[in-house]
């Protein structure tokens, strides 16, 4: 893969633009209460207890956290940008990624592209739905954390029908 340096750049960024939107995401929703300290309540478990404990323990998991996040998309970043002369600009990284699975690996990389994604996805998806869920539950208790939990599933596949193009434009200021 070679790449033109204005196509490869834009390619590239494409591909993390889903990555900040899911950082925002999360920092939304753990500002807004939706979801509980479930990493102060970890850190707590494994013997933090002074608040000092606890900021030293958290700032290390999350600098090693960021540090691997980092170096993920700086990897992502750069197939996209190798990936233009074969595959071309592309409207977002989805099909930068499995035409560089497919690539390299023919039909079994897309298939463990596939594979990854859906559990990648598949534990997001479901952290986020029973945290509104639970959420939604204590503000209006009138229906079950089930029921919540069935609604925000749906209306995650009704938003997911968009596609990833679409909700990207929507997302961007």
């Amino acid at each position: 893969f070679g790449a033109s340096p204005g196509g490869a750049m834009r390619s590239g960024l494409w591909l993390c633009d889903g990555g900040e939107f899911g950082l925002v995401l999360l920092s939304l929703i753990r500002q807004t209460g939706v979801a509980p300290p479930t990493v102060v309540q970890a850190v707590r478990a494994h013997g933090a207890e002074t608040p000092p404990q606890l900021v030293r323990a958290t700032l290390h998991s999350s600098l090693i956290a960021v540090g691997c996040l980092a170096l993920v998309y700086v990897f992502i970043a750069r197939l996209g940008a190798l990936s233009v002369d074969v595959l071309g600009l592309q409207p977002n990284g989805a099909p930068v990624l499995s035409g560089v699975a497919r690539h390299y690996f023919g039909g079994w990389g897309a298939a463990l592209l596939g594979l990854i994604v859906l559990l990648a996805c598949l534990t997001t998806a479901i952290g986020l739905i029973a945290a509104c869920a639970a959420y939604f539950h204590r503000l209006l208790p009138a229906l079950s954390h089930g029921r919540w939990a069935l609604v925000f599933a749906l209306l995650s596949f009704g938003v997911a029908c968009f596609g990833l193009t679409t909700l990207i434009a929507a997302a961007v200021p």
